[in-house]
């Protein structure tokens, strides 16, 4: 029984494991013809300096 793959969801730190790892990911994701999601998590004092952004220039973040 084949799985209906629809989404893959790759996790970068931007080192070259998760360089590769993210390839491989793209590459089943276009295997299967599903949607890649990146995902990279910032450190706590990163999303401080986010959330000022956001809250002083919301379009602009938005875009």
């Amino acid at each position: 029984m084949m799985v209906d793959i629809q989404a893959i969801l790759a996790a970068t730190d931007f080192s070259p494991h998760a360089e590769q790892a993210v390839a491989r990911a793209a590459l089943l994701a276009q295997q299967h013809k599903a949607t890649l999601h990146l995902l990279h998590v910032l450190p706590t004092i990163s999303w401080k300096m986010f959330g000022q952004m956001l809250s002083e220039h919301p379009l602009v973040t938005e875009k």
